[in-house]
Order: C-alpha cells, then sequence, then structure tokens
C-alpha cells in the first residue's frame, strides 16, 4: 500500500484552510482519496480489456499505474497497460448529486439524486492504452467555487465575448420567406438562406456581400452566419453544392448508418486532413468579406456514427474558431453552438438547443442554464420563448414568452427568433407582449457592463454568470437541489416564474448576505434562510440584490466594504477597474472609490431617503455622500 500526500496552506478567500488530502491504494485495488479521517472519494475500481463492453477491475496492480497529488487538491492518475480500454468506477453515498459532465439530468432538474434507474456513482471507459484522469477536491469543506476554478484551470476557460455577442439579438429562421411580404429582396432582408453547401452569398440577392455587410457593420451590427457540417445533395444533379460534389469525389463523407433528421445529409469526416483543410479554406471567405461570428448548429442527427460525436464537433468548432482568429483576433468575434464538447468552451459560446415553446421547456430551460455554467460554459443563452413552436394554436403562449423573455435579461445572451405568426410586434400578439419585449431587451442592454464584468472573471476563472445557488450559499442544504432560481453574478438573486398563472416561492439563501431586497421595488427585505410566496404579473419576476451590492449601490452598514470589478473595452485591448464602496456609520456617510472606467458615469446610491446619482470624473477618483438610513436598515 502506498500513499501520496502534499499540504500546504491555502488561501481561500477571506478564511485560511489546510488541505490534508491524501491518496492510497488499498489491498481490494482501489483508489481511496482521505481528508484526515474522512474518506471522501473511494475509486473503487480501475478498469481494463479488449472491450468497452466487457472492460472489468484489475487484480492486484503492480505496474502502469501511478497516482500522486500535482497540486495539494489534485491528484493525477495514469493507467498503463496493454488493453485497448480503459477506465475507473467511483461509488458515492446515496445522499449524492450529480451535477456534471458525466451524468445527464435524466429528470428535467439540475441533479440527478434519486432517480430511476439509480446513479450508484460513476463510470467512464475510453478507447485508449493510455488512460489519465484527474481527482479535483475543494479547497475547504464546501468550497464548490474552487472545485470549478481548478477543473477550468486544468481543462479550458472561456473566451470573452465581445460586447456585442452580448446584447440582445433578434433572427429569423426561414429558408425562402421574407418579412410578412414588406421586404422585396435580401439585401434587406438579412436571413435568406439559399444553397448551403456553396461557401457564399446568392449572387441573385446577395449581389455586393462586403458592401452590404460594411452597410450593416456602419449602423453598428455585428453580422453572422450560420454554418453546419453537413452536405446536402439536390435531387437535380446540376444544383448540388460544392461541398457536396468535392465530398463525394474525394470519399470525405460518413457513410449513412441511419437517416440524417431532416434528410440534410451525412457530414465530412473532418478527421481527414484533407476534409479539414477544404473546410476550413471555404469558410475563410465569410470572415473576409466582414462576417464577425458563426452560429454552429447541428452535430447530433444521424449525420455521423455516435462514437465520433465528441471527436467530430471538437474539430469542427476550432476549424470555425480558427477562421474568425486568424482574421479578428480573440475575443472580438462571436461564436456559439448547440453541440460541444468539454474543452471546446475555449472556442465557442453555448445556447440551450432546441426546446419547446411552453413552460415545460421554460423550466428546463433554466435549469440547463444553471447547469451549464456547473460545467463551465459561462456564456449561455436559449431561445426566448422556445424555437420549436406547435402550428395551429398560439405558440408560444404571450404568457410563455413574456415569462421567458424576463428570464432571457437575467442571462448572459438574449435571444429571440422570429418568424411568421411568431413575431410579438405583429398579430396574433397584442402590444402587451410587444411592451414586455421593450422593457426586457432595455433592462438587459442596461445589465450588459455587469454581464460584461462578470464574463470577464468567467474568462480569468472559470466560474459562471449564472451560478447555482450552493455556489454562493455552499453550507445552506437547502440549495443543492434548487433547480429553479439562481445567482447572476453575485449580487443578484433571481427567481423565475416557470408556470401559468404567475405565482411562485421564493428560497433565500443562507450565504455570504444576511438579508435580500427586493430589486425593483427598492423595499421588501428577506432574511437568509426564509422563504416567501409571490404573485407577479407578467412584466416583472422576483429579483432581489444581496447587502452591500455594487450594481447600482445598495449599501448596508453591516458591510463596510464592498467591491466590484469592471471590465470596459473590448478583448485584448480591455481592462478591469475596481469600484469599491465603504460605508461608515457613525458619520452616516458612504465612499465610493473608483479606477478610471474608460467612459463617462454616474453612481446611483439606493437608500432610505430614495436614490441619489452622483457624476463619476473620467480618469478615476471618489465620491462621499451623506446618507440618513439604508434600505436594509429600514427594513
Amino acid at each position: 500500500m502506498r500513499t501520496s500526500k502534499l499540504s500546504i496552506m491555502a488561501s481561500t478567500g477571506c478564511s485560511i484552510a489546510l488541505s490534508d488530502y491524501t491518496i492510497t491504494l488499498t489491498k481490494y485495488n482501489s483508489l481511496v482519496v482521505r481528508d484526515g479521517n474522512e474518506t471522501v472519494v473511494n475509486n473503487v475500481a480501475l478498469l481494463a480489456d479488449n472491450l468497452n463492453t466487457t472492460a472489468k477491475g484489475l487484480k492486484n496492480i503492480t505496474q502502469g499505474l501511478s497516482y500522486n497529488f500535482i497540486t495539494p487538491t489534485v491528484a493525477k492518475v495514469t493507467l498503463n497497460t496493454s488493453s485497448p480500454f480503459h477506465g475507473a468506477i467511483f461509488t458515492a453515498d446515496e445522499d449524492a448529486h450529480f451535477y456534471g459532465v458525466w451524468e445527464y439530468p435524466f429528470n428535467n432538474q439540475m441533479t440527478n439524486k434519486g432517480v430511476s434507474p439509480d446513479l450508484k456513482g460513476v463510470q467512464f471507459i475510453f478507447n485508449t492504452t493510455s488512460l489519465v484522469y484527474y481527482i479535483i477536491l475543494p479547497n475547504a469543506k464546501n468550497d464548490f467555487k474552487s472545485i470549478i476554478e481548478q477543473y477550468t484551470e486544468l481543462s479550458a476557460r472561456s473566451e470573452m465575448p465581445p460586447t456585442s455577442g452580448l446584447c440582445p439579438t433578434f433572427w429569423y429562421d426561414d429558408f425562402t420567406q421574407d418579412f410578412h411580404g414588406r421586404v422585396s429582396n435580401a439585401q434587406e432582408n438579412v436571413y435568406d438562406i439559399v444553397n448551403h453547401g456553396n461557401f457564399d452569398f446568392d449572387p441573385k440577392f446577395y449581389p455586393d456581400p462586403e458592401g452590404f455587410i460594411k452597410n450593416l457593420t456602419e449602423w453598428g451590427f455585428d453580422f453572422q452566419v450560420w454554418i453546419a457540417n453537413r452536405a446536402t445533395a439536390n435531387k437535380d444533379i446540376s444544383k448540388n453544392t460544392k461541398l457536396w460534389n468535392v465530398s463525394t469525389e474525394n470519399d470525405w463523407l460518413f457513410p449513412r448508418i441511419v437517416e440524417p433528421i431532416g434528410a440534410l445529409g451525412p457530414a465530412l469526416n473532418l478527421s481527414i486532413l484533407a476534409a479539414y483543410d477544404y473546410f476550413e479554406k471555404g469558410l475563410e471567405y465569410f470572415p473576409s468579406v466582414g462576417v464577425k461570428g458563426y452560429k454552429i448548429d447541428r452535430g447530433e442527427e444521424g449525420e455521423m456514427p455516435d462514437y465520433v460525436q465528441n471527436e467530430q464537433m471538437a474539430l469542427f468548432l476550432q476549424l470555425a474558431y480558427d477562421t474568425m482568429v486568424q482574421k479578428w483576433g480573440s475575443s472580438n468575434f462571436y461564436n456559439f453552438a448547440r453541440s460541444a464538447v468539454d474543452r471546446s468552451r475555449a472556442v465557442t459560446h453555448i445556447w440551450n438547443s432546441d426546446s419547446h415553446a411552453n413552460f415545460t421547456a421554460l423550466a428546463y430551460s433554466v435549469a440547463s442554464g444553471i447547469r451549464s455554467g456547473l460545467i463551465a460554459f459561462p456564456i449561455w443563452g436559449s431561445d426566448t420563448g422556445g424555437y420549436t413552436r406547435e402550428g395551429g394554436a398560439l405558440s408560444p403562449t404571450e404568457e410563455v414568452w413574456a415569462r421567458w423573455m424576463v428570464f432571457s435579461a437575467f442571462s448572459p445572451v438574449y435571444e429571440l427568433m422570429l418568424g411568421t405568426n411568431h413575431t410579438p410586434w405583429y398579430p396574433p400578439y397584442t402590444n402587451q407582449t410587444l411592451s414586455v419585449l421593450q422593457t426586457t431587451a432595455n433592462l438587459h442592454a442596461d445589465l450588459i457592463p455587469y454581464i460584461k464584468s462578470y464574463a470577464y472573471a468567467a474568462s480569468q476563472t472559470g466560474l459562471p454568470v449564472i451560478r447555482a445557488l450552493f455556489l454562493e450559499a455552499p453550507s445552506d442544504r437547502g440549495t443543492w437541489e434548487a433547480n429553479d432560481g439562481y445567482f447572476f453574478g453575485e449580487e443578484f438573486l433571481v427567481a423565475p416564474i416557470v408556470n401559468e398563472g404567475g405565482r411562485r416561492s421564493v428560497y433565500f439563501p443562507k450565504g455570504r448576505s444576511k438579508k435580500y431586497l427586493n430589486y425593483f421595488k427598492k423595499r421588501d427585505i428577506h432574511n437568509a434562510g426564509t422563504t416567501t410566496n409571490v404573485s407577479l404579473g407578467v412584466n416583472s419576476m422576483p429579483v432581489y440584490v444581496t447587502r452591500g451590492a455594487v450594481i447600482p449601490l445598495f449599501l448596508s452598514w453591516d458591510i463596510p466594504e464592498s467591491k466590484f470589478t469592471y471590465f470596459t473595452g473590448e478583448g485584448a485591448k480591455g481592462k478591469t477597474a475596481v469600484i469599491k464602496m465603504t460605508t461608515n456609520k457613525d458619520k452616516r456617510t458612504v465612499r465610493v472609490e473608483y479606477e478610471d472606467l474608460g467612459v463617462g458615469a454616474a453612481v446611483l446610491i439606493c437608500a432610505g431617503g430614495g436614490s441619489r446619482e452622483v457624476n463619476l470624473n473620467r480618469g478615476g477618483g471618489f465620491t462621499e455622500v451623506g446618507i440618513g438610513d439604508t434600505l436594509f436598515e429600514r427594513a
């Protein structure tokens, strides 16, 4: 029996924790990680065999296995044998929760706790003779943030998006129709799609695509195109696309194991270097004429065998990223994909996939957004109102669309699909839906400096913008299964309404903040650990701020100092500026110190006597204001 141990004093926020983890190979050929005398991880079996279906636990391991702590909280395990398949099994307690990449939430919840069939732990098997995996442990008990930070440091972190990627996005999914008969050509209707696979714009409708895109750029828009790794055949052979013709001539296409969804054709095998190079060269045309990003679709609909999907999507996402970054540089374009794998977060952002236009899908989308953050895809959005819309009845209903719009306002990305009979400013929708759209789109735009600052933080730490409640309140077990509420950054507590009628209960986690203030009303204080019932109209949802929040300023005499790291600018040219709020209860004053924010700005101080707006100087400085009561003090 051999034990590996590495201990060090590790700083975790304002506290100091001593990591005292050890990893040991037992006489039963399992690896056990302990924190002192407590077993925290049980790697019950190391697997190997000639087939993934027959892989079994190894006996009497004497060679080919190594394990050690590479940091005080990360153990590296390497397994080498002559077998072509290797894996591992981990057991877990009955009350364990599974949030990560290995276990899909089969019950439409954030965690798989209690699902059927039972999940007794985690198991993985890979087709490799040399397997390396890492066991990542928290810096201190329940320090779940530290797990995400360490994981993304080993794997990959999201690239800082441009501001345009975070702005409200409106798109139209229609291959042939113009906007309600009001548009006569595609120079006016930017969403027309023809001849997918020719790597160009139809010259009949886009005689000058570069000039067209330049005009949009001058109006302040970034222009994207939709792409997918699919070669589509035409019944008229003379009309087959370049992608189809070249791919079939060179035998680059995957064989049709199953009929692809929508009969859209098979994918190119991008493991073939010539196929990869051809596709990459074809895509390079788009950034050359001004396109600044791709919406990357498909990848899991039968266009390739299941067992190569992860590998092929990783290649396609990298290919798409490279064509953009070579033209624009990092963080100066916005790619987002429906299908992605772990390390792809470095080359693409993500959206929720094709959800239905109903309350069930809205509830699932909220849980999906929270889970996306836990697996370290921080820049996430959903098709507001749902993508799959049933014919006949109003779809989505006005209430579904309104509730989803408010949720999207407090999401990193606000994306809304338009279409015939599905456009909020046309009948059968009423002015109420349009009013909610206008309010929420403007609210999201107002929040962009806040979202952008947390997007930058995510690029540096891996921590998400949408945060599961237990990330900010880790010791409150009441948050561990909450899938219908989240923290938006550190300062907002958001509780979307995901059912008809506008009623729900809201739980206030026992975390850093002991009190929560209703953000919109600037009143109604709630103590941590309590629950309240709310009933709201379609133009609102429960949103609260924590004590000492800097978003604007919600000071509390019990929080003597608060800081917010603000990100200004774009990409590599951007920079951070710290805003610090200090309260003095004896003098009844609040002092705001700020570095150069890069723009003219004002600070809104919300206090018991009302709100006060104070202009800030360019270049940095400070301001000090006298305050009577704080809003939290009046509660």
